[in-house]
């Protein structure tokens, strides 16, 4: 790529998509295409052309090769959760060298606009640029998941409304090779002769390479015998977690059968999400022809829920779902028969058993979670308690880290690191927000636009503060914490108190969650 000096700046109207201000991402991206195209159409002799044109013909010779094979992928640990003492972690695959990368991206970007017309239209994620509900060229986000509830909520709101729910156990770590390899030639054959014989067999190469490189119980559980990894990533009593013995379906015969069998698609790859919308579109299938007006079952990626006006139906549809996840080996989460509805017992639950969704009842919740999200039987929707506790739990884990590494780099100074954790903040919370563009900025790429579906209510408001609350407290602390660590940061010069109070000043509106969610809930309404 050309040097950063030497990008080209692009002009206001450049700068403007959809009425709002392009995020820094989409920025660089034009910014560099925009170099490219200059020099490429000017002959320019730039030694980045050459490296790139390299690079490019690596990427084909990838593609043409009939004996080519991905480079396993390395296995990075992310904590999930802790419990007894021991750290939970999920395996995030990250695929190297970058020309391997780049061929699985083309891979994924080609298959998932092929095959998208044959999956169910209400399979949400990972799909390609369509048409939803009277709304033309969007890719669908769990947000549509969100309004389509609303919907059904709504034509039916006089009506009783069953609900059930289903969540897979390690979804992407049990999903069998030969159950993708079936789905995927199923699925893929109709459309042979519309991409032709050599994209064909292009395809088939990339697809087997990628199953090739990585199974779960060999590639990840093995780690958990290796103190060495885990002290590498510096995670003390770390493992990787699997199903339980108990919860092995007959159909995998034992064990130690499940245990060395290829089973496990990377999660991080680029073709993983598309692997699951190949398998559990089989599921799909089955459960969409026996749905009728008064039905609703929606999927994103492996979580499911399913609504409909009549109890019987609902119990009806939920087995023929359970029988098809049979089918294609995967393994649910088993529902609890003693919860409490709306406590703790009950939210806890990943699968859940047909209920009734009612309206300020003890025996019934008037809540049900979707997604991140909360809907009310009445119609307000707020965000789930554990998506709260997420996103505070990420900003303490993100400042103390950064606090332990004061003293470790003597090239990164106490105010650097303190201007970073502010911004970082900042940004993961609401955007790269700057005065000049907080009106405007898409909120792109952040936490506050995971949740643009929220409606104005007593209860998302005081959930919203709260997140400003809690951000700028720990702002505050990691700011004492780096004077009291380092002695840097007290206020000796008139300069360097207004450094100061310009920092305090990023507390304020243009900066906060509650503005940027009162103005999409503003924008949405126009």
């Amino acid at each position: 790529m050309p040097s950063r000096r030497k990008w080209f700046h692009l002009y206001p109207n450049e700068r403007i998509k959809n009425d709002n201000i392009i995020n820094t991402f989409d920025y660089n991206k034009l910014a560099i295409l925009k170099r490219i195209k200059y020099d490429i159409k000017n002959g320019t002799n730039a030694p980045y052309l050459e490296k790139l044109l390299d690079f490019c013909k690596k990427v084909v010779s990838i593609v043409e090769s009939p004996s080519f094979s991905f480079t396993q992928p390395i296995t990075i640990p992310k904590i999930k959760k802790i419990s007894n003492g021991e750290v939970e972690c999920r395996p995030i695959s990250v695929f190297t060298p970058l020309e391997e990368y780049v061929v699985l991206t083309l891979a994924n970007k080609f298959l998932t606009k092929l095959l998208d017309n044959d999956f169910y239209e209400e399979a949400l994620a990972f799909r390609a640029l369509r048409s939803y509900h009277e709304q033309n060229g969007i890719i669908t986000t769990h947000h549509d998941a969100i309004k389509t509830i609303l919907r059904f909520r709504d034509c039916f709101e006089k009506r009783n409304i069953y609900v059930a729910e289903c969540d897979m156990q390690k979804f992407y770590d049990t999903v069998g090779h030969n159950i993708v390899r079936k789905a995927f030639y199923g699925l893929i054959r109709k459309h042979e002769k519309g991409i032709g014989h050599d994209a064909y067999k292009s395809i088939k190469r990339i697809v087997e390479a990628y199953l090739r490189c990585y199974s779960f119980p060999q590639n990840v559980l093995c780690y958990n015998h290796n103190p060495e990894y885990w002290r590498s990533h510096k995670i003390a009593n770390g493992k990787f977690s699997w199903i339980k013995e108990l919860d092995v379906p007959v159909s995998y015969k034992s064990y130690l059968t499940f245990r060395k069998a290829k089973v496990g698609i990377p999660q991080g790859g680029a073709l993983s999400g598309l692997f699951a919308n190949i398998v559990l579109n089989y599921v799909d299938q089955i459960v969409s022809s026996h749905l009728t007006s008064h039905d609703l079952y929606i999927r994103y990626c492996d979580d499911m829920i399913l609504l409909s006006t009549n109890k019987r139906r609902c119990e009806k549809l939920f087995k023929i779902y359970s029988s098809a996840l049979e089918e294609v080996h995967l393994i649910p989460h088993k529902p609890k028969s003693n919860y409490i509805y709306n406590r703790k017992s009950f939210w806890d639950c990943k699968t859940k058993e047909v209920y009734k969704w009612d309206i300020a009842s003890d025996s019934n919740p008037e809540w049900i979670g979707f997604v991140g999200y909360e809907i009310k039987r009445n119609g307000d929707v707020r965000i789930r308690k554990s998506s709260l506790s997420k996103e505070i739990k990420k900003q303490k884990d993100y400042v103390n880290n950064l606090i332990r590494k004061i003293g470790k780099n003597d090239c990164v100074g106490a105010g650097t690191l303190r201007e970073s954790c502010i911004n970082h903040l900042i940004s993961m919370s609401v955007g790269r927000v700057k005065l000049w563009n907080a009106a405007k900025i898409a909120n792109e790429l952040c936490w506050i636009n995971g949740f643009r579906e929220l409606r104005y209510g007593n209860r998302v408001k005081i959930q919203i503060k709260e997140l400003d609350y809690y951000r700028n407290r720990t702002i505050s602390i990691a700011k004492h914490k780096f004077v009291e660590l380092t002695g840097v940061g007290k206020v000796k010069s008139n300069k360097e108190n207004e450094h100061r109070r310009d920092i305090i000043s990023r507390y304020g509106k243009p900066y906060s969650y509650y503005y940027h969610f009162s103005r999409i809930v503003e924008k949405k309404r126009k």
